[in-house]
């Protein structure tokens, strides 16, 4: 039977479910209500990549203004940080610079699902934008177990289930597997992603 983690069972910080370290934070209601906003007008054909990602999930380009690049940018570097830091046990390590592709926004609607997949990337996050509660009543522990709606990450044959919420954020390493079930009920569970490059870190 698998074990399904509740996101608000986890103290932010750093988990370590099978080797690689998956960063778990929350971001403000500020921040899901800008990045929302932010997907409403950058839902265009223009900006439709759902061709390079899943036929199954509507993603968008994500068009974010100065202040709001920013703003992620402060979220990532912290949480950088984080993973770094409690990773190699050294306070010393700190953030240098990094870069950051388009980030992207995913409309999940019922049935629809993420295939089993890694980035390619240093590292990968995710921002949970809106999660309905009525899709994270969906899934539950058995037997028999329902996976609808959580996030499965995946390596060397062990497997991490996550059940997020609004307003999670999640920053992993690109190469961890992760796939993302598919719910029946129908609302919409909305997300933004992105991947990190070019991480240069220094010691004080």
């Amino acid at each position: 039977m698998n074990r399904i983690q509740l996101s608000e069972d986890i103290s932010s910080g750093v988990i370590f479910p099978f080797g690689p370290g998956i960063v778990v934070d929350r971001v403000s209601q500020e921040v899901t209500h800008m990045l929302n906003n932010a997907g409403i007008r950058s839902k265009k054909k223009a900006n439709n990549v759902k061709h390079r990602l899943t036929d199954s999930v509507d993603s968008y380009q994500l068009n974010l203004n100065d202040s709001e690049v920013d703003i992620i940018n402060t979220i990532i570097k912290y949480n950088l940080l984080k993973y770094i830091q409690t990773s190699t046990n050294n306070k010393s390590l700190y953030v240098d610079s990094f870069t950051l592709d388009h980030p992207w926004i995913n409309y999940q609607q019922a049935n629809d699902f993420n295939p089993s997949h890694y980035h390619p990337a240093a590292f990968s996050y995710i921002i949970y934008v809106d999660i309905p509660e009525i899709i994270r009543s969906e899934s539950f522990e058995g037997p028999p177990t329902s996976m609808k709606g959580v996030i499965e990450f995946s390596r060397n044959n062990a497997q991490y289930i996550l059940k997020p919420k609004t307003g999670d954020f999640i920053l992993f390493p690109s190469e961890i597997y992760h796939t993302v079930y598919p719910f029946n009920n129908n609302v919409t569970r909305v997300s933004v992603a992105g991947n990190i490059h070019e991480l240069k870190i220094h010691s004080k």
